[in-house]
């Protein structure tokens, strides 16, 4: 069998995609992570819209406007980190046959985002002591050995390559996609196109998305998480003392399979210290990371030729919890960086053999039989014709020896697949005429298709972030287990143009819900080098944001009449019934302390500028007090030191219960150098009404929240009311909150002790559509049920539109059984009803040590259970206890005659 098939069979059971792209088509804006992760698209601190070098850390085969500036985020072990991004060539099966996203995360040391954006070098002697893994004046992800050995290693042969010209180049760094081996830092150009990749990776995976979930197993045996890997090294002797860790040439040597690693001839050495001949390569296991199995799911369906929004109004959204095992990677508190691969995968030939599996379609048997193609000339073996019912006599002509302009290959119809190829879709007749055949002419139209683009990877990696265990934040012990949400700011400086493809600023979460006695975390950072004609406020080109609590409502917003109702569109006014504190309408903070002094007599709006708390120490002074109760008839407003509004109000504590300490470095941006113990301290630095001198990054170790309650806040430096806004809002409650996003495939998830779950079957989504919704669990209090409120997933009412017809939602709503009872559902469509709705008799089930009563559901709104008394239950007991009061009789009078005959 030759070597190129004994590769093929050896490699392609651990091949997936071919996630490819062009190293000279760099026109498209194509996939760009943001929200808590923010990507660089290959980014250092550019001050102008596009990046200098697209080559200086990887390929992401993305626009040159794409990305933001380097800047630092922490965050800590147990945190829950919203991961969004945009990709504009849609994902789903809305006009792709393939579409696979790929999350991965590493932490290394010597990892860096450099200072310089000229791209790392690969020989040494134009390195800091010649040695490139230090040299701190270029950035670095994968080390220099990594890309030493791909250079050394051979591609795999066995793969299709269509009908692009790989003269005779044998090393990794050569691909289909950029057969010029062009070098992007120290990426492989094979391991950054397939996945799973055959060789050793540094990265680990996080997530997957595939237009495929049947493959999601075949994915997650595969991940380097949970297998090792095997590959052909260099011994220690000959890399250290022959190659000096520097390999020279791409020469692709070292063989992928193990027979040929340890027979190669070519494999011998002479040791000139020694004068011996030794063995230069050794078959050696890579072991797996030792972690969980990446979490797999169907991607959601997305818009072709966009960069926005899945679906309602918030962003495709991966919430990572940061793993306790990322301690154990050396650099995690220097430098790990999350990276995002979008494969789009073209229908025109099959890319994997069947759903379940991950093995390619097609192969090295498919490409051009031509030794050294030509990709405009020379067609791929791929039977394209045969899709339209053509046979291989009407496409011959395309294969001849002359080029595709020639006479000769115009007699061909076309369909095959080389680069713009010219199709007739109409045959000679009626279009062509039906005279002698050298009178004949075809129609052709030619198709704008590059054969290293079916299909094509982009891709987006973050700056450095360092990771903390929570301990140092004192979140020890039994906290240990508890939440700790990011709350961060996404976007950058500009109007929604300038800023393109990245977006304004907007907070993240959207809302931030945070379950009572667990952790926030307030972190964002910028950049004071964005182009300094960018709109905004405060320094040109500068980034910064800050957090305030808003004003109250200024006039009564269900007040109907001339001044109408703003609506409910977010559930708004239902939350403000229940507590919450400032108004997304208004665009005034409201105060962070109450004013020790009394206010002024004539202060129109104290009684609407309600404040975040009642104080516990400040009240109106004595006199002040006096002059108020002997002239309270004659000022216009009824209540000038809000003394009514803290009556009615009560003791509502501030933002999440937060101390004034935290809220003022919130809304000021004042250096925290330790917020609590002997060595406090909150300092100002200069220019700061705008917040120029605060800094680019604003960080705080996550604090407990103290109280729960709904509070809107803004950034005072950015929200322009009509030209931005930048608003948010936190919610703390003791209820659960689960955000889902279900397709086609289903949904299900493990029970979680005292929460209510969901489940969807496979087919009850529309095909090529989600169904994102959030599932809030209010807990129980002393009563029989929870109360389950299903809503959308960014407030907003919910909609089952994407329901197939007469399919449902199966929720499962944790109660307390009663004996002798069955659990019945009600419903209500709004939580200002008053009356609760019959829905329907529900069965029981058990798990996490949770009784949940289950029902099927179809729309949004809130749901309960009660225990009704179960009539056939009574029955049995009642005819239970007359068969036992029956046989009891029974055997006493049995036992009763039987003494009596003995006497």
């Amino acid at each position: 069998r030759p070597a190129e098939q004994v590769q093929r069979m050896m490699m392609f059971p651990s091949t997936l995609i071919l996630l490819f792209a062009s190293q000279h088509i760099l026109v498209h804006s194509d996939v760009f992570l943001g929200g808590g992760a923010k990507g660089s698209n290959n980014r250092l601190d550019e001050r102008g819209r596009d990046r200098a070098n697209g080559n200086r850390m990887f390929d992401s085969q993305n626009n040159n406007r794409g990305g933001y500036n380097v800047g630092h985020m922490t965050y800590y072990t147990g945190e829950s980190i919203p991961i969004t991004w945009t990709n504009q060539h849609s994902s789903g099966k809305y006009q792709l046959d393939g579409t696979e996203l790929i999350l991965q995360y590493t932490c290394d040391t010597l990892m860096r985002d450099g200072t310089t954006t000229n791209r790392i070098p690969d020989d040494p002697t134009d390195c800091q002591d010649y040695n490139c893994d230090t040299d701190i004046e270029y950035g670095r992800h994968e080390s220099f050995a990594s890309y030493q050995y791909c250079k050394a290693t051979s591609r795999n042969k066995g793969l299709f390559t269509a009908n692009q010209n790989m003269r005779n180049r044998h090393s990794a760094k050569y691909t289909r996609q950029d057969n010029q081996g062009t070098r992007y830092g120290y990426e492989c150009p094979e391991e950054r196109d397939y996945y799973p990749y055959w060789r050793d990776s540094m990265w680990r995976d996080m997530a997957i998305y595939t237009n495929t979930p049947q493959r999601c197993s075949a994915y997650q045996q595969e991940s380097q998480n949970v297998k090792s890997r095997w590959e052909c090294r260099y011994t220690p002797d000959y890399w250290d003392n022959v190659l000096m860790g520097y390999v020279s040439s791409s020469s692709g040597e070292l063989p992928l399979n193990q027979v040929d690693c340890e027979n190669s001839e070519n494999g011998w050495y002479v040791n000139m210290a020694t004068n011996t001949t030794l063995y230069k390569y050794e078959w050696i296991e890579l072991p797996s990371f030792g972690i969980d199995a990446p979490a797999c799911t169907q991607t959601l369906t997305t818009r072709v030729n966009h960069h926005g929004l899945t679906g309602g109004r918030s962003f495709w959204t991966h919430n990572w919890k940061v793993p306790d095992s990322i301690l154990d990677l050396p650099g995690h508190d220097r430098c790990c960086v999350v990276r995002l691969r979008y494969n789009i995968t073209t229908a025109d030939y099959p890319a994997w053999d069947a759903d379940e599996g991950i093995g390619a379609g097609v192969d090295y048997l498919n490409n051009s039989n031509v030794t050294s193609p030509d990709p405009d000339d020379d067609p791929a073996w791929i039977r394209t014709w045969e899709q339209f019912g053509l046979s291989y006599e009407d496409i011959a002509y395309s294969f001849s020896s002359d080029n595709a302009d020639s006479d000769t290959q115009k007699l061909s119809r076309g369909y095959v697949f080389r680069n713009d190829p010219e199709v007739d879709p109409f045959g000679y007749e009626p279009m062509g005429g039906s005279g002698a055949d050298d009178e004949k002419s075809r129609i052709l139209l030619e198709l704008a298709i590059n054969t290293d683009q079916f299909g094509r990877t982009f891709q987006d990696r973050t700056h450095c972030f360092s990771v903390k265990d929570r301990a140092e934040a004192g979140i020890t012990g039994n906290s240990r287990s508890k939440d700790i949400t990011l709350v961060t700011v996404s976007g950058k400086r500009g109007n929604i143009v300038q800023t393109y493809p990245a977006t304004e600023y907007f907070f993240m979460p959207e809302p931030a819900f945070i379950y009572e006695d667990s952790y926030v975390h307030f972190c964002w950072t910028g950049s004071n080098r964005n182009p300094n004609n960018n709109d905004g406020q405060g320094l040109q080109g500068s980034d910064r944001s800050n957090i305030c609590p808003l004003t109250q409502p200024q006039w009564d917003k269900q007040g109907g009449g001339e001044l109408g109702n703003y609506g409910d569109i977010d559930g708004a006014l239902s939350q403000r019934a229940s507590g919450a504190v400032g108004d997304l309408g208004n665009n005034y903070p409201d105060w962070i302390v109450e004013p020790e002094y009394g206010l002024p007599v004539y202060y129109n709006y104290a009684p609407k500028r309600d404040l975040p708390r009642k104080s516990t120490t400040a009240e109106a002074s004595p006199s002040a007090s006096d002059w108020w109760n002997s002239n309270k008839d004659s000022v216009p407003y009824n209540d000038p030191y809000n003394e009514f509004w803290f009556s009615e109000r009560g003791a509502v504590s501030q933002m999440a219960g937060l101390d004034e300490n935290v809220l003022g470095a919130l809304c000021t941006l004042r250096k925290t150098d330790n917020l609590y113990g002997t060595q406090f301290g909150l300092f100002d630095y200069g220019n700061m009404e705008e917040l120029d001198d605060a800094g680019t990054t604003f960080c705080i170790a996550p604090v407990k929240v103290q109280s729960t309650g709904i509070w809107h806040y803004l950034s005072t430096r950015n929200n322009n009311f009509s030209n931005r806004s930048q608003k948010g809002t936190l919610i703390v409650s003791n209820a659960y909150t689960m955000v889902v996003s279900a397709t086609a495939s289903g949904f299900s998830q493990s029970a979680i002790t005292g929460q209510a779950n969901v489940v969807l079957l496979p087919d009850f989504v529309q095909d090529g559509d989600s169904l994102d919704f959030t599932v809030t669990t209010w807990l129980n209090r002393g009563e029989t049920s929870t109360i389950v409120q299903l809503s959308g997933n960014d407030g907003a009412s919910f909609s089952s539109d994407s329901l197939t017809e007469d399919a449902w939602i199966e929720l499962w709503i944790p109660y307390t059984p009663k004996s002798l009872s069955k659990p019945k559902a009600w419903y209500k469509a709004v939580a200002d009803d008053e009356e609760w709705n019959e829905h329907s008799d529900a069965s029981i089930a058990f798990e996490a040590d949770t009784h949940y009563a289950v029902v099927q559901v179809q729309q949004g709104g809130y749901y309960t259970i009660s225990n009704e008394p179960d009539i056939l239950a009574y029955i049995a007991c009642i005819l239970g206890v007359a068969l036992f009061a029956t046989a009891f009789f029974f055997v006493v009078k049995r036992n009763c005659i039987r003494k009596k005959e003995t006497v």
